[in-house]
């Protein structure tokens, strides 16, 4: 899929996504209120009912119910008369049940003589009668006669409650978001992996074909019959052609490296030293890059330098560090391996003045496949599978690998790895 069509698509997802959450959070907030409002209309006419049933025959029956809201919880109801406790919370039950409030409730009866408001019982949502809980911070009410009031704990969770259906169809529209926001990532993951599985294939290509097309050609030449009577041709066209046959066993080694540690293959370990192996990656070195100047200098500080690990990934991930330390450097290669105790654990520090790496790609450079993509014009990029290997084979072996670099100036890896204890 086309790059820009893709952020276009991408774009465009997000502002619908952006777009649906807030209109649903703006029709839950509406249907809130709406719920509340019809709920306060409930709670008042099971007041006003109430008011009905307890004033006397000389009250006018057909007067509006002194009911007023004074907060969100809190209801009162004028009454010009005494009130029994019994008698207000068997009317305030039935009436409630009635108009389908089932919420706990607290109700309390003022009396003018005492100028004191007189707790009744707590009743919970099931109807059972509890003992009374006081409630702070009710708002200020006066008036010289009697009332009673009710208070309602856990209104607004009964107005949720009431919301069932519309919180259902939310919950399954935040589903689908959900769902969608996948599938976008899903989408990016797929074209990431689709471009990383090109460059791979273009990349193994070109290390494939250059060599390939370099021993055919040397080949070609050896079957001059005026080359072989050239002895120095002849070692020459050999040379070339044992280099890049090198150079094939060598791309084909990474990839196996890697395909071995996908599989989860056993290690075989044993207790190894790590200088030795430093000194076998450097000799290998020597030999692959003969023709080829370089500086590389030791330290090797510490005291034991024995581990327990498999000798032949250990090797491979030293090599690799120190392949990776000639390939991407400008002029003669200057290399400097140190080794040092660090609490329970040997320090390999390996050190360049390599052309560096940028901070932005210091944290993708273990990826699988991920390559650099600012490199010095001549020199190969590989498959991006050396580093991802290191870092698999250094954790597989309890170590940790970090990496500081700045660009123009060179890099440091420096692997830790536990000591043996056998």
């Amino acid at each position: 899929m086309n790059k820009k069509i893709l952020r276009l698509i991408i774009l465009l997802s997000l502002l619908l996504i952006v777009s649906i959450t807030i209109a649903q959070f703006s029709f839950l907030r509406a249907a809130y209120k709406f719920q509340e409002q019809l709920n306060d209309q409930n709670i008042k006419a099971a007041l006003g009912r109430t008011w009905r049933q307890l004033i006397t025959a000389s009250e006018d029956n057909k007067t509006q119910p002194p009911v007023k809201q004074l907060s969100e919880k809190y209801f009162v109801v004028n009454l010009n008369q005494p009130i029994e406790e019994e008698r207000l919370k068997a009317i305030l039950k039935e009436e409630f049940s009635r108009l389908s409030i089932f919420t706990d409730f607290q109700f309390a009866i003022y009396n003018p003589i005492t100028k004191k408001l007189v707790l009744g019982k707590y009743i919970d949502e099931d109807g059972t009668d509890l003992k009374a809980k006081p409630v702070a911070h009710l708002p200020n009410y006066s008036y010289n006669n009697y009332y009673f009031c009710v208070y309602f704990p856990f209104k607004a969770w009964n107005v949720i409650r009431s919301m069932g259906l519309w919180i259902f169809f939310g919950l399954l529209l935040v589903c689908s978001i959900i769902f969608f926001c996948y599938a976008i990532y899903f989408i990016i993951k797929q074209s990431r992996l689709s471009k990383i599985q090109k460059d791979f294939i273009n990349a193994m290509t070109h290390e494939f074909q250059t060599p390939i097309s370099t021993i055919i050609i040397s080949a070609e030449a050896l079957k001059n019959p005026k080359m072989i009577e050239t002895r120095e041709r002849v070692l020459k066209h050999a040379g070339i052609i044992e280099e890049e046959v090198l150079r094939l066993k060598t791309q084909v080694e990474t990839i196996l490296q890697v395909e071995r540690i996908d599989k989860k293959t056993s290690f075989t370990k044993q207790v190894i030293d790590v200088h030795d192996m430093i000194l076998r990656a450097t000799d290998k070195l020597d030999l692959v890059y003969a023709t080829k100047e370089k500086i590389v200098s030791y330290d090797f500080a510490s005291n034991p330098s024995l581990i327990y690990a498999d000798s032949l990934h250990i090797y491979n991930v030293i090599y690799n560090i120190l392949d990776n330390a000639i390939k991407y450097s400008e002029g003669v290669p200057e290399i400097f391996i140190s080794t040092f105790l660090e609490k329970n654990n040997i320090v390999v520090s390996i050190k360049d003045k390599g052309v560096g790496i940028e901070q932005a790609e210091l944290r993708k450079i273990f990826h699988k496949f991920y390559r650099i993509s600012d490199l010095k014009p001549d020199t190969s990029k590989g498959f991006g599978i050396g580093l991802y290997y290191v870092k698999t084979i250094i954790k597989a072996h309890s170590g940790i690998i970090t990496v500081t670099s700045e660009p123009g100036k060179g890099s440091i890896f420096s692997i830790h790895l536990p000591l043996s204890t056998i």
